[in-house]
């Protein structure tokens, strides 16, 4: 399922993704994993945690337009025909006012080479920043486009 035109892409300002690495997790294996995405450097961060050891807080920015469109065709190419679905009948609830789409995916799946949904735990937060002066149905129809 290839991404469809460059067109689409003119709407992502930028994708943004999230995650942690804990003290037992090997970092070198999850930040690996998430090669299978994309290849842009992340920001690392160390925050203290409640139970002690600090964990990692890992951000990556894609923001050039060849590297977006290298991600969402990614993107769409491991994940399964169900999770799409799901993520495109739930896109009311998915984007915020400020037209930002999120998605929740297993960050254990992906350490297994697959890209599954996930609402909670252990997750890989993408944040797609559609082009803001957009109106919310319009943020919904183009999210469509780029997922469908």
């Amino acid at each position: 399922m290839r991404f469809s035109g460059s067109g689409n892409v003119k709407n992502i300002s930028e994708v943004e993704m999230e995650l942690f690495i804990y003290p037992t997790e090997d970092e070198k294996k999850v930040l690996e994993s998430v090669k299978t995405l994309t290849e842009i450097k992340p920001t690392k961060e160390s925050i203290e945690s409640y139970y002690g050891p600090k964990i990692k807080k890992i951000t990556y920015k894609i923001k050039k337009s060849r590297d977006i469109k290298s991600f969402i065709n990614k993107l769409k190419s491991l994940l399964s025909e169900t999770d799409r679905n799901e993520i495109l009948e739930s896109l009311g609830d998915r984007i915020d006012s400020e037209g930002k789409l999120y998605i929740r995916f297993s960050k254990q799946d992906l350490l297994k080479g697959k890209l599954k949904k996930q609402y909670s735990g252990d997750i890989i937060l993408v944040k797609i920043h559609l082009i803001s002066y957009q109106k919310a149905d319009e943020h919904k129809k183009i999210a469509k486009e780029i997922l469908a």
